[in-house]
């Protein structure tokens, strides 16, 4: 969905996307299953499965597997704003969900497995808004917990459910679970450089004393 071949201005709006699955196809290409960029808006994906590696398998991809990125061109700002994931899943990759510079984005109800990093949030184009991460499952999520990762995924040391950068973000009532050990490094949020954003959080919850 780029909105346009340089301009990202030609928008996608008020569409609904239900039961859809997409698999990247590659575990060491730096591909991506979904990238939303530019002028999107109010766009909802339901139930829907975006796949890095192979399900099922300790085989995990490169990159992410959805990404949601915003663009300043000649002043103007043109990012995506009103995107909805509900019951969805993200699973088999380095990385689950990457933003940069969105408004409005809810991931609600929704499952991630088997990734180094579940969702990271970035306001480095500029800052991101109105960021919604609530009632999710992570398993297996911050350096792919217990998982020993093969294929193209890498990111197992420092892993997090989720990152933080120059962002507002509400974190509230997700669950994740470890299934095993995980390393020293990894946890459930890592919040840096976050001169411009907020985060409120409560009612998140973990067995595993690292990742709460």
């Amino acid at each position: 969905l780029p909105c346009g071949i340089s301009t990202f201005r030609t928008s996608h709006f008020n569409n609904i996307f239900e039961n859809v699955r997409v698999s990247k196809g590659s575990l060491n290409d730096f591909k991506i299953a979904l990238i939303i960029e530019g002028l999107n808006s109010k766009l909802s994906f339901i139930n829907c499965q975006f796949d890095g590696g192979t399900p099922g398998t300790t085989n995990m991809s490169n990159w992410h597997n959805v990404q949601i990125k915003g663009y300043l061109n000649n002043g103007q700002f043109l990012n995506p704003s009103g995107i909805n994931f509900l019951n969805s899943t993200f699973q088999n990759s380095d990385y689950g969900i990457h933003i940069d510079f969105a408004d409005n984005v809810t991931i609600d109800n929704c499952w991630f497995e088997d990734l180094g990093v579940g969702i990271t949030v970035l306001g480095d184009t500029f800052v991101s808004k109105g960021i919604n991460i609530t009632n999710n499952r992570f398993a297996n999520v911050a350096g792919y917990a217990a998982t020993t990762p093969r294929g193209g995924g890498v990111v197992k040391d420092n892993g997090t459910c989720i990152t933080v950068r120059n962002a507002f973000v509400n974190v509230f009532g997700n669950h994740s679970l470890a299934g095993g050990s995980i390393c020293s490094s990894c946890s459930f949020m890592y919040v840096f450089e976050n001169n411009v954003g907020g985060v409120n959080q409560w009612g998140n919850s973990s067995p595993d004393g690292a990742l709460v």
